[in-house]
C-alpha cells in the first residue's frame, strides 16, 4: 500500500543522494586529466567509486519494495 509506496520512493531518493557525489566529481576528474594532476585524479576517482558503492546498496534494497512486473 501506501507505506510500501513511500519507502519505496525514499529508497529512490536515497540512491539519487548517494549517487550525487559521483556526479559532482566529474568537473575535478576532467581537471586532474588536464592538468595531468594525478593525486587529484585518483583521489576523484575514489570518491565516485565510494559514492557509487553506496548508491548501488540503496540500489540492491529497492528489489524488496518494487515489483518488477
Amino acid at each position: 500500500g501506501t507505506a510500501i509506496k513511500a519507502s519505496s520512493w525514499s529508497l529512490y531518493l536515497l540512491v539519487e543522494i548517494a549517487a550525487s557525489p559521483a556526479i559532482q566529481a566529474i568537473p575535478t576528474v576532467s581537471s586532474a586529466v588536464q592538468h595531468q594532476d594525478q593525486k587529484a585524479l585518483a583521489k576523484a576517482l575514489c570518491d565516485i567509486a565510494t559514492s557509487l558503492r553506496c548508491a548501488k546498496e540503496y540500489f540492491m534494497r529497492m528489489r524488496d519494495f518494487v515489483d518488477p512486473e
